[in-house]
């Protein structure tokens, strides 16, 4: 026979620990570790944006602070990093992009550089920065990650959720777009082999020129986390302030004081019509007003002079 339990108390109830708040020691690790590598690799991305670049990985790292107990145990931190910053930096529309702000300025003195002393390495950047601007996004994307990264076209059809064979298509279309305005740079086969690692090394040296590493690491600044705490309660204001618009417009609405009662056109005055005491078979009477003669005026709402009370106006006009 089954035995039940004498009493409620014999029986032990589960218990739940609060989940532990996230340790984030490491995350000041990561963000020296990681700030700079990432911000080169977007500056490639963005064709030489350095304060979209810049931009873009701040927003990562934001989000990154706010979701740090998923960061934390994912197997490549790194890897989520990077594909917030470059769906911040690949936003057509670059709602996150700061506007430069406009300081007046003293006008710069004139000054003569020989031809000698420019550089050879500003002029290959240059080159090379406006051919990835000439690429599309997407394959400029996967052209950062092949070459300057060297991810496998598996690795790379995973994170920007692709086929490979869709990658491999991007990765040659880029290659020859590249070869097409670079062939003394590159090379006018791009089959050819080393093209790919030739490519890669120019890229690494135009990043690392453009965007070098600061040698004292990077900390975690306050306006970081402040920025990072104020995108994270923005959505749900915003959402707060939406219901109480909306319940607000409801309910005035209901009382009759909706938006389409200020938009209602004033009725027209009643035409004023004449008879004796306002003027029509003579100047007007004391403390009335003069009338306009109106063809809407029926004949039977005209007071007559002399009329009999009791009388219809029918019978008055036969009297006359």
């Amino acid at each position: 026979m089954r035995q039940f339990p004498e009493s409620a108390e014999s029986v032990a109830a589960p218990t739940f620990e609060p989940a532990p708040p996230p340790d984030r020691s490491s995350y000041q690790e990561l963000y020296g570790r990681a700030f700079d590598e990432l911000l080169q690799q977007t500056y490639l991305l963005t064709g030489g944006r350095r304060r979209l670049a810049e931009h873009a990985v701040r927003r990562a790292f934001s989000a990154a602070w706010n979701r740090w107990d998923e960061v934390a145990t994912d197997p490549d931190p790194a890897r989520w990093l990077r594909t917030r910053a470059f769906t911040h930096a690949l936003t057509p529309w670059h709602p996150s992009h700061p506007r430069q702000p406009h300081h007046p300025r003293l006008p710069a003195q004139s000054t003569t550089v020989k031809s000698s002393e420019v550089d050879a390495s500003s002029k290959t950047d240059a080159e090379l920065l406006a051919a990835l601007r000439g690429l599309t996004r997407a394959r400029r994307q996967v052209l950062v990650l092949h070459d300057a990264l060297g991810l496998a076209p598996a690795a790379i059809a995973l994170e920007v959720e692709a086929s490979a064979a869709a990658v491999i298509r991007r990765l040659q279309a880029a290659h020859l777009e590249l070869a097409r305005a670079l062939p003394t740079l590159l090379g006018a086969d791009p089959l050819a082999a080393g093209f790919g690692e030739r490519l890669g090394g120019l890229l690494y040296q135009l990043a690392v020129r453009h965007c070098p590493p600061r040698e004292s690491g990077r900390q975690v600044t306050w306006a970081l986390r402040a920025g990072a705490r104020l995108r994270a309660a923005a959505m749900p204001m915003a959402a707060g302030l939406l219901v109480l618009g909306t319940a607000g417009a409801i309910t005035g609405t209901l009382n009759g004081h909706g938006p389409s009662a200020y938009f209602h056109r004033p009725a027209a005055p009643a035409p004023l019509c004449t008879g004796s005491r306002n003027g029509s078979a003579g100047p007007a009477a004391m403390a009335h007003s003069a009338g306009m003669r109106s063809v809407w005026c029926a004949e039977d709402e005209l007071p007559r002079v002399g009329a009999r009370p009791g009388l219809s106006a029918a019978a008055e006009r036969v009297r006359q």
